[in-house]
């Protein structure tokens, strides 16, 4: 049985990241560094790191279930849509501690934030809310006018962090508009 979902789409174009660039700043003062997987390497070890980063921080979503084998995982994080430019790791001492993964859609007009996601000991220090913006800059590098995403219902923090940032629920996604 599906669970029912929240569906949130960000238009480009009205987005103001002013509000928020002190929350990146700060991560920034502690010692987070944020890097994309095309300035770490695209290679074999960086993606099963990143495996391994998404695994573990989708443990506390509702529902979730089990997480894919690294097998189905990059079948399918690493299709056509996949931008190495896109997925930005979060760094604390050499350590992975958060990553948001942002497929391009731009043939269809739009981007699709697949998981953003902090471990445990580093969360509410506003590294999901850099990375969600980080990526929302990539976005706006590409010819698309929207940013869509998707969350379980119970899943309240990501979708109220989503909201403060500009998302706004909507029935269907409408590619291209």
């Amino acid at each position: 049985m599906t669970r029912p979902t929240i569906k949130l789409s960000l238009s480009i174009d009205e987005f103001d990241e002013t509000p928020f660039l002190d929350v990146l700043e700060r991560c920034r003062e502690k010692g987070i560094l944020f890097r994309t997987i095309t300035e770490l390497g695209d290679g074999k070890e960086n993606r099963q790191r990143l495996y391994e980063l998404n695994k573990v921080c989708s443990i506390d979503i509702p529902g979730r279930g089990e997480f894919f084998s690294y097998e189905a995982f990059c079948e399918r994080r690493y299709g056509p849509t996949y931008d190495p430019a896109g997925v930005f790791i979060a760094i604390s001492e050499d350590e992975w501690v958060g990553m948001t993964a942002t497929s391009n859609h731009q043939d269809r007009g739009f981007a699709f934030n697949e998981m953003t996601g902090v471990l445990r000991d580093f969360r509410r220090m506003g590294i999901a809310v850099s990375l969600k913006l980080l990526s929302i800059g990539y976005a706006k590098q590409l010819p698309v006018k929207r940013v869509y995403t998707i969350h379980d219902f119970e899943n309240t923090a990501a979708i109220d962090m989503n909201k403060r940032l500009g998302y706004k629920e909507i029935v269907n996604f409408e590619p291209g508009t």
